[in-house]
């Protein structure tokens, strides 16, 4: 092979050159710096917020007047609409399947008619074919609640061009650098859907509850038979326990519930919540506060005295490290003893400041309370007249609901349900105390 290289003035034909590979060493390097140049500025774009891919995330286009910078197209209404199926019960696979009818262009298919690029032969025959990873993707990106997130991947060198994921902890997150197409709460609400919820083979419209049901024993989401209500005499289905379903009793038990006994306790609870929201707010929000502090059995009050302590300790620590230093300096202890005195209290300092960071947001998590207090009333209020439940409302008003193991008491025999609702999380009944439904009688098995 000869290899010339003109503006170098190589010729291997002309025999070695002495030069030629200091050459290639300064190549290299300029590579090198040209490389690490631009992955800074990159970053230091990430970290003012632009956005530097090549094409707008879908329901987006770039500004005419600033190329970092996003707005709405004409495809947000249809993002829009994928973010309310989800948070009404609809799988990824249904979602897609929708649009597919719908025939809505898929992101690489509009990349491909605005910009010409993709254009294979598969994408070209089958422009409106969905993928179920796709409308997870979307769902999952953080960009539509307005915020740009960078410094995801990238090539792993100069020399590599292999795209390296980097862990969600080194992510540049920049908040509020365009306009949000869906709000938090309805974000975070379709984050728990997505993550649970399975494409089924035989879609069931009777269970409206699905992906919100979790067992207390092992913490699998339960599944629903409507065959199981009939085994054991109901009218309806019934709901139970996945781990026990394929183990039987040696790893968890049943937890057995008719639907229709859960759909009574639920309803009758969301009702309460919305006549007291709707009757006096200001009212029912000191009522979840009330029941909310009640619930921690005063751990608040001994999160503000460990703080305290922890607080008089630092001051403490504080004053014992200079008085040692003093001490060391005009020579009454040794050098050997002084650091081996103030490494210990160091590291007591460090621990105290730990938890006192640990304190602080539980005690900034209760106080943040009141404010989802107020959102949660204003949600609940607008369901007065309800008469039956459905998915749409089951998914935009509770996070998940737990079911226990039978329980009798007094001869009567119950199920407790703790139903976690979006924003105030665990409430009860009126009381505080965990709700009851009926326990299946397995007698009319036979």
């Amino acid at each position: 092979t000869r290899f010339i290289a003109i503006n170098d003035n190589v010729d291997s034909d002309s025999g070695d050159n002495e030069f030629a590979p200091f050459r290639n060493i300064l190549n290299e390097w300029y590579v090198k710096d040209c490389s690490k140049k631009i992955r800074s500025a990159r970053y230091t774009k990430a970290l003012k917020g632009e956005y530097t891919a090549p094409y707008a995330p879908f329901g987006y286009q770039k500004d005419p007047a600033d190329r970092h910078h996003l707005i709405p197209d004409e495809r947000a209404p249809i993002l829009q609409r994928m973010f309310r199926m989800a948070l009404e019960g609809t799988n990824c696979f249904m979602i897609a399947t929708a649009l597919e009818k719908e025939k809505v262009l898929t992101p690489r298919a509009y990349v491909m008619m605005k910009h010409g690029r993709y254009a294979t032969e598969k994408r070209q025959k089958h422009p409106y074919s969905w993928d179920s990873r796709s409308v997870r993707k979307i769902l999952s990106n953080p960009v539509y609640l307005g915020h740009m997130v960078g410094h995801k991947a990238s090539s792993v060198s100069f020399k590599d061009k292999r795209i390296m994921y980097r862990p969600k902890e080194e992510w540049v997150i920049v908040e509020n650098t365009h306009e949000p197409l869906v709000d938090q709460a309805t974000f975070d609400t379709v984050q728990e859907r997505i993550k649970y919820k399975k494409p089924h083979r035989t879609y069931n419209p009777d269970n409206i509850f699905r992906g919100l049901l979790v067992c207390s024993g092992c913490g699998h989401r339960m599944v629903y038979g409507a065959d199981l209500g009939n085994r054991w005499g109901g009218k309806t289905g019934m709901f139970c326990c996945p781990t026990h379903r394929r183990f039987r009793k040696s790893d968890c038990t049943g937890h057995y519930i008719y639907l229709s006994d859960l759909t009574e306790v639920v309803l009758q609870d969301i009702r309460r919540h919305a006549h007291l929201a709707a009757a006096d707010k200001d009212m029912y929000v000191e009522y979840l506060m009330g029941l909310s502090e009640q619930g921690q059995s005063g751990e608040r009050q001994c999160w503000k005295k460990e703080m305290e302590r922890s607080q008089r300790r630092l001051a403490e620590l504080d004053m014992i490290i200079r008085r040692l230093y003093e001490d060391s300096v005009l020579g009454h202890i040794p050098g050997e003893r002084y650091a081996l005195m103030s490494a210990s209290y160091e590291e007591e300092a460090g621990k105290l400041k730990a938890r006192c960071m640990e304190l602080q947001d539980m005690l900034d998590s209760y106080s943040k309370q009141s404010v989802s207090s107020q959102e949660f009333a204003e949600l609940v209020a607008e369901y007065t007249d309800i008469t039956s439940l459905y998915a749409e409302l089951l998914n935009t008003l509770i996070d998940k609901i737990i079911i226990h193991e039978k329980e009798v008491v007094d001869g009567e025999t119950f199920m407790r349900v703790e139903i976690y609702y979006r924003f105030i999380g665990k409430v009860g009944g009126e009381s505080g105390d965990d709700l009851k439904a009926k326990k299946p009688d397995y007698a009319k098995k036979r």
